[in-house]
């Protein structure tokens, strides 16, 4: 019912505020009986589970809903109609500044239910949440990007920014760090105050919110830990289930340009691992937080991304496109590593609970275009998640969107450098 009651919302483009506002409310009706049915089953199992063994199913699926926290949220649920009702009545309330409230709280009572119910549904519960999401969604989807700004634009925040759009996501930024460069390359890095990239970060969180961040260029140790902290500290009871975070260790460029101080290395290890859904290192990163680990296979990329995977995040995708240049093949020695027509690139997607590796190919096209293809594929993955994609699709998807965008950029006439920029915009407008 509620997800058929937001299907109708987003539909009604044309609705009055007040229309959607009783919209609402049908929606958090049916949120507040599906939470007290919830209650009342559990309530039931422990009655039924009463003498059984204490790691039971059916004691172990009570549990979860006989806690502090599921009976507060029960409350706020049913709080949600008297909340509806005196918005209709309350002129001096600020209608979109009320409907931004109760589309908050509603994608938190959503999130208690979708949260329970994958932790219980087995393999298939979390494409039954993600899908859930997609229908029952009352904001857009949203991706907070913290990263460093690329002057020529094919790189860093405008790159993130580029992709989010074309697939479909609202994004926010905090600027990490500045920078001076073009198509020859990196002249100048200056690192933003820290005190001003939590600033940013609290300006998002406090009033937007975000479903996913996706960090990029971090620079130094300090500016790691700050958005450590930010990011723990700046996530609410509402967002806290559904939030991912998309890590770009951005150590290496593609072009091989050194973007991180060394001692940040350590700390993206020990402070932002363990918060991470996904990470996506190349090769020349993935050596680096490895201790310098050669990687020269297949095999070799598989076994680096279980043990990255060992330092905290969810998921790896360690990128194959440099494997031709760690092999020291000399066609990619004498071409710096660009691609040769007709090879491959293989990247490896692992799971960290069960070490399951999957492998995504694509054709390598010979292009110098290639600036950026990083924190494309980062944003893009950070895009899809929020839309409602699981991390293997969002992966697949979002590399189909970076391969086709190279293809389109690969006699792009923008700039005279070996780091050409990509047109991110390919599926609308051919340069």
């Amino acid at each position: 019912a509620a997800a058929a009651a937001a299907a109708t919302v987003a539909a009604g483009e044309a609705a009055s505020p007040e229309e959607q506002l009783w919209s609402f409310a049908f929606l958090f009706a049916a949120a507040s009986a599906t939470l007290r049915l919830h209650g009342l089953l559990a309530s039931a199992a422990v009655e039924a589970a009463r003498g059984a063994e204490e790691d039971g199913a059916a004691r172990q699926w009570a549990s979860g809903y006989l806690t502090v926290d599921f009976r507060d949220m029960v409350a706020e649920a049913n709080s949600l109609l008297d909340v509806c009702v005196e918005s209709s009545v309350s002129p001096e309330v600020p209608l979109g500044a009320r409907l931004t409230s109760l589309a908050g709280l509603y994608t938190s009572t959503l999130g208690h239910v979708v949260l329970h119910s994958d932790a219980r549904a087995g393999e298939g519960g979390c494409d039954l949440g993600q899908r859930l999401l997609r229908a029952a969604r009352l904001v857009p989807p949203r991706v907070l990007i913290v990263a460093g700004s690329d002057s020529g634009g094919g790189a860093g925040i405008q790159a993130d920014m580029k992709a989010c759009a074309a697939l479909g996501a609202f994004s926010t930024t905090a600027i990490a760090a500045l920078t001076a460069q073009n198509s020859q390359g990196v002249q100048a890095i200056f690192p933003i105050p820290i005190d001003f990239v939590q600033q940013q970060m609290r300006s998002v969180l406090e009033d937007l919110g975000t479903d996913v961040v996706k960090t990029g260029m971090l620079a130094t140790s300090e500016i790691v830990s700050a958005v450590a902290a930010s990011l723990r500290a700046g996530c609410s009871e509402g967002e806290r289930w559904r939030r991912c975070l998309v890590l770009d260790p951005v150590m290496v460029s593609t072009s091989g340009h050194v973007l991180l101080h060394e001692d940040a290395v350590a700390s993206i290890k020990q402070e932002l691992f363990p918060q991470a859904t996904i990470i996506t290192p190349n090769l020349p990163e993935t050596q680096l937080l490895l201790a310098g680990r050669p990687i020269r296979s297949i095999e070799d990329m598989e076994q680096a991304a279980r043990d990255l995977c060992k330092m905290g995040p969810a998921w790896v995708l360690v990128k194959g496109g440099h494997l031709k240049q760690m092999q020291g093949d000399a066609a990619a020695e004498a071409t710096g590593g660009a691609a040769v027509e007709g090879e491959e690139a293989v990247d490896v997607l692992c799971e960290g609970s069960s070490g399951r590796c999957e492998h995504f190919r694509s054709k390598l096209i010979k292009t110098t275009h290639t600036h950026g293809t990083g924190c494309t594929l980062a944003s893009s993955i950070a895009a899809l998640l929020a839309i409602g994609h699981s991390v293997p699709d969002a992966v697949r998807e979002a590399k189909a969107y970076v391969s086709g965008a190279i293809v389109a950029s690969a006699h792009l006439a923008l700039g005279s450098g070996p780091q050409g920029a990509m047109n991110h915009s390919w599926r609308t407008v051919q340069w």
